[in-house]
């Protein structure tokens, strides 16, 4: 009699687990679903970043430690020192200087930019 009980208790209690896991699995779908249309265009923003080979200026100003409004100074004198920081000769990371040398390079660009007169700016992009 204990036996059947205890089969009983089993069996009813794998039918919750089963229904419990079917139903999270099918509101990770609805939620997966929900989230594709932002999710996908956040990936292709990053796809196309990534082919064009650049960081964007949010990322150069983290890696740099510099607000996008910082003096040339600033910025050159953060890249030496986390350059140098980062010095494989010295015990540093050659993939870290490699992204402080991009950020710079993400970061005078912009600046570039930002500072050439209108008309050759549009002559650019044309």
């Amino acid at each position: 009699m204990a036996s059947k009980l205890l089969a009983q208790i089993i069996i009813i209690g794998g039918q919750y687990v089963i229904r419990g896991l079917a139903e999270a699995y099918r509101q990770a779908l609805l939620n997966a679903q929900a989230g594709g249309p932002a999710a996908g265009a956040a990936r292709q923003g990053a796809a196309a970043a990534a082919r064009r080979g650049r960081m964007s200026l949010e990322e150069a100003c983290k890696v740099l430690n510099v607000s996008p409004e910082s003096a040339v100074e600033t910025l050159r004198r953060q890249f030496q020192r986390l350059y140098e920081m980062n010095d494989p000769k010295r015990g540093g990371s050659l993939y870290l200087q490699a992204k402080v040398f991009n950020a710079r390079r993400t970061l005078e660009e912009e600046l570039k930019t930002s500072l050439e007169p209108p008309d050759t700016a549009e002559r650019q992009t044309q």
